[in-house]
């Protein structure tokens, strides 16, 4: 069943105005945090969530940041790699491999990823820019 425009115009124009109040949040704790600064000397290189979060709300803030970036990393990780095994699976079966269950698919998602971590920048910098040709 859909939805219909208008509701979905609606959520989309909310979804929008949250990440620009979101946005110009983030920006004014960048402001505040450069303002600390002192005067004629370089802004501080560390511009990062949780030294915004330490500069105002303190220890606590800082630790409740840290944990809920743990938690996001850590769901967009579970979401990659389970998509991505069901993926591969998928590839696999539709190749002639029936009995291919979709946590093999995983097991070779999270293999290959890995490799290409563990390997060093310089083959994730070459893989991207082939991946980046195809865009282009």
């Amino acid at each position: 069943a859909s939805a219909g425009f208008a509701p979905s115009e609606a959520a989309l124009l909310f979804c929008w105005m949250f990440t620009l109040v979101s946005s110009l949040f983030t920006l004014e704790a960048v402001w505040f945090i450069s303002a600390d600064d002192k005067e004629g000397e370089a802004a501080s290189a560390d511009g990062s969530f949780l030294t915004m979060s330490q500069a105002s709300l303190g220890p606590v803030g800082e630790a409740c940041t840290a944990t809920i970036f743990w938690f996001l990393l850590t769901a967009i990780c579970v979401a990659y790699i389970a998509e991505g095994g069901h993926l591969l699976a998928a590839g696999a079966r539709a190749a002639g491999l029936a009995s291919c269950p979709d946590q093999a698919g995983s097991v070779a998602f999270v293999s290959v990823f890995a490799a290409f971590a563990v390997a060093g920048t310089k083959y994730v910098d070459d893989a991207n820019r082939v991946f980046m040709a195809g865009v282009g």
